[in-house]
């Protein structure tokens, strides 16, 4: 029933979910080439702009792939 507003809660919540898996998958597929990019000394302010990912996220990223601050 298109007046029930649970059918567009439903919808905007479906879109939702699958943005959400689809940016899961992205961040899975990037933090590899981000880890690669640190490790090569790629400086995170760069790694930032370049990925568009907060500078906390990337800390992160660097963190549980054993890269230390320096």
């Amino acid at each position: 029933m298109a007046d029930d507003p649970r059918f567009e809660l439903r919808k905007a919540g479906d879109e939702y979910k699958a943005v959400r898996t689809s940016l899961a998958q992205v961040r899975a597929a990037i933090e590899p080439v981000i880890v690669e990019a640190l490790r090569a000394g790629v400086p995170q302010k760069d790694v930032v702009e370049l990925s568009g990912f907060t500078r906390e996220t990337i800390r992160t990223m660097a963190r549980n792939n054993g890269i230390e601050p320096r």
